[in-house]
């Protein structure tokens, strides 16, 4: 017991040795040759601190140099080892995963219960009781395009089929497309009147795509999340409408995708429909984390943060 106590107290004594060592100066001072030696001999990041010090303070006003004269080379050096420290920051990095794993677990149930809430009152129209609309081809269409090797046209077709005898129909489709690598979201409306007895077909519009070899019809329901909404139905006398202009884009996606059949293309939706209705809880994992590892170091020394900010950020 004795000597662990020796042992503890020769650790303190050498540790109050070597901090001594470091000196209690602004970080705005030029040290002697023999100081920084000296420094270097008990902590060997001082070398790196002591240059960077240096550098830092050369493109300082007189403004700066006042305020950062409140840090000194100790605290300086103090700070250093606790942002370098991986021990301690893996674990709080494990840390702070699991809690933005559990804020983003709480976003998504909220916009679960969103987007039920337009399924109960799409289902409460009774829209799907009077059609059905099934893609059922896509076909690639001929294009005078100068860049015709990098952009092609394509159209897809659909079969539509009436439950109950209707005379108008609206509808809406949509997929993720790309174009000259910009991600972007084609959406288009289609109409159709007359004889809906028999089962029809109707091409929708062209677009262009710059993907290769062309999505068939498969990707456009998954990769692509393919879309499709009716939107009004006339049936004699009797108009019933869906009011689309006040659902969020991409609930109306999750509503209109199958996340039975294509769960890749609803929870891309879904992911999108949650940054949409709830930004504060929808940033990234990596950003939760960066924006926390932010703050501690902050609160560990803010005088030391912006001093270093340049450097370690």
């Amino acid at each position: 017991m004795k000597k662990t106590s020796l042992i503890i107290a020769a650790a303190a004594a050498i540790a109050l040795a070597s901090c001594s060592n470091i000196p209690d100066k602004p970080v705005t001072d030029e040290l002697t040759a023999e100081e920084v030696k000296k420094a270097v001999q008990s902590d060997s990041l001082f070398a790196d601190l002591y240059d960077f010090a240096r550098f830092r303070s050369s493109f300082m006003q007189s403004a700066e140099i006042a305020r950062f004269s409140g840090l000194t080379y100790r605290n300086a050096l103090e700070y250093i080892h606790f942002t370098e420290d991986s021990a301690f920051w893996n674990k709080q990095r494990e840390k702070m995963t699991a809690e933005w794993n559990e804020e983003n677990a709480k976003a998504l149930q909220k916009t679960d219960s969103v987007i039920e809430a337009w399924r109960d009152s799409i289902s409460a129209t009774h829209i799907s009781d009077y059609i059905r609309i099934t893609p059922i081809a896509a076909n690639e269409k001929p294009t005078y395009f100068l860049y015709a090797s990098t952009y092609r046209k394509m159209a897809l077709t659909f079969e539509v089929e009436a439950l109950k005898p209707i005379d108008e129909l609206i509808f809406s489709y949509g997929f993720i497309n790309n174009k000259a690598k910009d991600n972007f979201d084609f959406v288009a409306t289609e109409k159709m009147t007359g004889d809906f007895r028999e089962k029809r077909r109707i091409e929708g519009r062209n677009f262009v795509t710059t993907e290769y070899p062309l999505p068939d019809l498969d990707e456009f329901q998954t990769r692509l999340g393919l879309f499709i909404l009716p939107e009004t139905v006339v049936s004699g006398n009797d108009t019933v409408s869906i009011n689309t202009a006040g659902i969020p884009i991409n609930i109306l996606k999750c509503l209109c995708i199958n996340k039975v059949k294509f769960p890749a293309a609803y929870d891309k939706h879904r992911a999108r429909a949650m940054q949409e209705l709830f930004p504060d809880y929808a940033i990234s994992e990596n950003k939760y984390v960066k924006e926390r590892i932010k703050d501690m170091k902050k609160a560990k020394d803010s005088l030391a943060y912006e001093f270093f900010l340049m450097d370690l950020e």
